[in-house]
């Protein structure tokens, strides 16, 4: 059984987003909660903006949408260069998760370099 502590498990490697795509699947079968952790790196364009998804699925085929994740809306990337947007929670889920984003808005080539991560709990 895993960890009462947690699992984090990464949702999307560091990637510069700049068309629409998804990332890896994580098993959560054995977990009741998820937090999401939404990490912007760096950006380029006029005003860069994200929106993005998770879903979810029984098999790794078919996806369905569980939730939206806030818009990431032109950050301001801080000194420490990690511009943590949203840590969203989620509860009631199937036994596969993954993030989903479609092509950034903006103007100017937006391009977002995003990471996310997923805590779980059982």
């Amino acid at each position: 059984m895993p960890p009462r502590d947690g699992t984090v498990r990464v949702m999307l490697a560091s990637t510069a987003i700049t068309v629409a795509g998804n990332g890896d699947p994580i098993d959560c079968e054995d977990y009741t909660e998820a937090v999401i952790y939404v990490v912007v790196t760096a950006k380029s364009g006029t005003s860069p903006t994200l929106d993005a998804n998770i879903e979810t699925s029984h098999n790794e085929t078919d996806w369905h949408h569980i939730a939206d994740i806030p818009q990431v809306n032109d950050p301001t990337i801080p000194a420490s260069g990690r511009y943590v947007h949203a840590v969203y929670q989620l509860t009631n889920f199937g036994p596969f998760i993954r993030f989903q984003y479609p092509a950034p808005g903006g103007s100017s080539t937006p391009s977002l370099t995003t990471e996310v991560r997923v805590a779980l709990k059982n």
